[in-house]
């Protein structure tokens, strides 16, 4: 089954066309499609590909120790894989490039001495080489890509129909009670699989039996959690890989640990024995940022733009990077996802997935809002304007916080994401609209 993967192609499509364009550096966690997504883009859009995967070939980790000079490199490509290459007409890729961290620094060179070369460069934890002094700032492109996002879930799953309707509707109309019945449904099957290729792809090849879709997909979901358990031992050592992990599993515990189904400030007291503050645990945090293991999404008190300047680095909120990932890292039982009955979870159910769609729509940033009581889980940053987005799994009647919001900061519009199809609020200004459709307020404008 082949994935289309619509949002990620229109950005390297608009790569490729830039007259600006510089090396390009994909970024995202491990995987998520970066590889397969890149060679698929480069069949259609390149004369010829050059795939260069320095895990596989440790041949081509040699390739920068006399220099980092372009043609040099190009030519010793051609001479490794017996091809010749065109810069003009061809693409060349760098895969698993973490592993020869100076072909990451050798983009600068491309960029400065051979523009007219397409080349991109990726990696499971390419991430973790994006820093130091060696970096080529301002020389190269970066593209993130996300797990997979719920329209791409239902083109997966060969769902046309649902997926006509809502790419043909309007954030204005009011979708229907049948089609909302159903992706409703498969929004909640999104739930227990996420947007991982991999489980994607096996949730598909069983979905006509839901409960062995769902069976396989959860134990897909823990081999790759025991995946990501192993890289940080692998790159971080003993006592960091302890830290990192423990980080990692204080996301989903500390969710349930919450008393109002909303996703709580980080605390750091308890993630690690004998650690109280964020400074011992900021290392492990930025590793599993810059790995795209989490969203770390900042808590503003005033949220005046431009908001990014109002940021403290110790106080903010932290979601998995794929919603069904945290179901299966937290053991939430399937049954209770697919009914949408499982305790105060499904609001940070609710919001993981939010967050997520978000980002992988383009949202440069995301911010959520807190002051004295009242909190609104989303805030982007229009420009002139913080918009608010509240999301509300299940009773919304008072949406207490959201109404402070509006009466102190008055922003041009606030939204609201539930459960339902379509809904009103008393709450001049506010527009209602169902989770499955958070992706749509992503860009700017909306």
């Amino acid at each position: 089954m082949e994935f289309e993967r619509r949002l990620f192609v229109e950005q390297l499509k608009n790569w490729k066309l830039s007259p600006h364009r510089k090396p390009l550096i994909v970024r995202g966690a491990r995987q998520v499609g970066k590889t397969y997504i890149v060679k698929k883009f480069a069949a259609t859009h390149f004369k010829r590909t050059h795939y260069v995967n320095f895990e596989q070939n440790k041949r081509a980790r040699e390739l920068f120790a006399e220099d980092l000079a372009p043609k040099r490199i190009l030519r010793d490509i051609s001479f490794l894989l017996d091809t010749p290459i065109d810069p003009a007409n061809d693409l060349v890729i760098f895969d698993e490039v973490q592993l020869a961290p100076q072909g990451i620094t050798s983009l600068k060179y491309f960029y400065e001495d051979l523009p007219q070369c397409a080349i991109c460069a990726a990696g499971s934890l390419i991430g973790l080489n994006l820093a130091g002094d060696s970096f080529p700032v301002g020389k190269v492109d970066m593209l993130t890509l996300y797990p997979m996002t719920f329209e791409e879930f239902l083109e997966a799953l060969g769902n046309k129909l649902l997926l006509e309707y809502i790419h043909e509707h309007p954030t204005k109309r009011i979708i229907s009670e049948a089609a909302h019945k159903k992706l409703f449904d498969y929004l909640t099957q999104y739930f227990v699989c996420g947007g991982m290729p991999a489980v994607v792809k096996m949730f598909a090849e069983y979905q006509d039996d839901l409960y062995q879709a769902t069976k396989v997909v959860r134990e897909q979901q823990l081999v790759l959690i025991d995946t990501y358990l192993s890289d940080f031992a692998k790159h971080c050592g003993k006592a960091n890989a302890l830290h990192i992990e423990r980080v990692f599993r204080a996301v989903p515990s500390q969710m349930a640990g919450s008393p109002d189904s909303k996703a709580p400030r980080f605390q750091f007291k308890d993630v690690v024995p004998g650690i109280s503050q964020y400074a011992p645990l900021a290392s492990a945090l930025d590793w599993l940022g810059r790995a795209g293991l989490i969203l770390r999404v900042p808590i503003l008190d005033k949220p005046i733009p431009p908001l990014a300047p109002r940021v403290k680095e110790s106080r903010f909120k932290l979601y998995l990077h794929d919603v069904g990932l945290l179901g299966a890292l937290a053991d939430v039982k399937v049954e209770g996802i697919l009914k949408f009955n499982f305790s105060n979870f499904k609001g940070y159910f609710a919001e993981n997935f939010v967050a997520q769609e978000l980002m992988a729509c383009n949202a440069r940033s995301l911010y959520c809002w807190k002051e004295g009581g009242a909190e609104v889980e989303f805030v982007l940053d229009r420009g002139s304007y913080g918009l608010p987005i509240e999301v509300k799994s299940g009773n919304f009647k008072q949406a207490k916080s959201l109404r402070v919001y509006l009466e102190r900061y008055n922003p041009k519009e606030a939204i609201m994401l539930t459960g339902y199809a379509a809904a009103t609020t008393p709450i001049a200004g506010v527009k209602v609209y169902p989770l499955y459709l958070a992706g749509r307020f992503a860009g700017y404008p909306p």
